[in-house]
C-alpha cells in the first residue's frame, strides 16, 4: 500500500484537489452486464468489494480485519487477486470470487504490490520492492518461480499484461518522470511509449489490445487518455475539471470504469469516446481501483 500512496499522494500534490460531499445520481437502472471489484474503506479500513456493473449489489468480500486493495481477476473469473497487509508487510493473495480460501502466494520479507493475472491464468505479474528498488517480477499463479522481469535502475510498478499476454505496459519512474512503458512479457525490448513531460500512470489496454487507456497530468491535474499501443494520438477522453485516475476496460471494450473525485472519490463509468459518463459506485466512503471481472 505504500507504494500506491505514495504514488496517488505525489499525484494529488500535482493537482488540485477537489472535495465533494454529496453522491451521483443513481443508475441502477442502466444495462450494463458483468462485475467490477474494487476497493472501499467504507468498514474502516480498506476491503475488496465486488458490485454489479451498474453500481448495484454492493458487498465486502475480503472482510478482514487488515488492509485489502488492489485487486485483479483470474481470466477465467473464478479467483481474485489482491493485496493485503495481514502479514505485517503487503503480500500478495489470492481468494475465491466469493472471498473463501484466501492465502498469501508471494510470501516474501518485502513488500510487494499491484497483481495482474496473466490472460492465460498461468502467471501473476506484480510489483516488490525485494530489490531496493520497486521492480516488475512475474510468478507461477501458485506463488512459485518468483523472477524479476523488468531489472532496471527506475522504479516500476503498476503491471498490465496485453491481451494476447506478450507483452506488459507499466509505469517506471525515474528523474526523467513517470512514464508508460512496455516490455515483451519476459521483459525484453523496454520501450516509453507515452514520452511527454507529464505525469502518466495507470495502464490499461484494450481488450483488442490496439489501444492503452492512462491517466495523464498533461492538462495540469489528472485526466483519462487514450492512445495506440505504439504511445501514438494520445487524447483526453474525460475531460472535465476534476481529477480522474485509474482507468479499467469493460472486457467487451464498450465502456470504461475509472475512479473521479467530482463526488469525492467514486467509480465512474463511460463510453469508451468518454461519453456517457455517471457513478456507478455512489457511496459516501471511497470507491476506487476498479477491475472488472473478464
Amino acid at each position: 500500500m505504500k507504494k500506491r500512496l505514495s504514488l496517488l499522494l505525489l499525484t494529488l500534490l500535482v493537482f488540485p484537489l477537489v472535495f465533494s460531499c454529496g453522491g451521483g445520481d443513481d443508475d441502477s437502472g442502466s444495462s450494463e452486464i458483468g462485475q467490477i471489484a474494487f476497493t472501499s474503506d467504507r468498514d474502516g479500513n480498506p476491503q475488496i468489494y465486488v458490485m454489479d456493473a451498474n453500481g448495484s449489489n454492493q458487498r465486502n468480500i475480503s472482510n478482514n480485519s487488515s488492509g485489502n486493495y488492489e485487486s485483479s481477476w483470474s481470466p477465467d473469473g473464478t479467483q481474485i487477486t489482491f493485496v493485503s497487509d495481514r502479514d505485517g508487510n503487503t503480500q500478495i493473495y489470492v481468494m475465491d470470487a466469493d472471498g473463501s480460501n484466501q492465502r498469501n502466494i508471494s510470501n516474501n520479507s518485502s513488500g510487494n504490490y499491484f497483481p495482474a493475472w496473466s490472460p492465460d491464468g498461468t502467471q501473476i505479474a506484480f510489483a516488490s520492492e525485494r530489490d531496493g528498488n520497486t521492480q516488475i517480477y512475474v510468478m507461477d499463479a501458485d506463488g512459485s518461480n518468483q523472477r524479476n522481469i523488468s531489472n532496471s535502475s527506475s522504479d516500476d510498478e503498476a503491471p498490465a499484461w496485453s491481451p494476447d499476454g506478450t507483452q506488459i505496459a507499466f509505469l517506471s519512474v525515474s528523474d526523467s518522470g513517470h512514464q508508460i512503458y512496455v516490455m515483451d512479457a519476459d521483459g525484453s525490448n523496454q520501450r516509453n511509449i507515452s514520452n511527454n513531460s507529464s505525469i502518466d500512470s495507470n495502464p490499461s489496454w484494450s481488450p483488442d489490445g490496439n489501444t492503452i487507456a492512462f491517466d495523464s497530468a498533461k492538462d495540469g491535474y489528472s485526466q483519462i487518455y487514450v492512445m495506440e499501443a505504439d504511445g501514438s494520438n494520445q487524447r483526453n477522453i474525460s475531460n472535465n475539471s476534476s481529477i480522474d485516475y485509474e482507468p479499467a476496460w469493460s472486457p467487451d471494450g464498450t465502456q470504461i470504469a475509472f475512479v473521479s473525485e467530482r463526488d469525492g472519490v467514486q467509480i465512474y463509468m463511460m463510453d469508451a469516446d468518454g461519453s456517457n459518463q455517471r457513478n456507478i459506485s455512489n457511496s459516501a466512503s471511497v470507491a476506487e481501483l476498479p477491475a472488472w471481472k473478464p
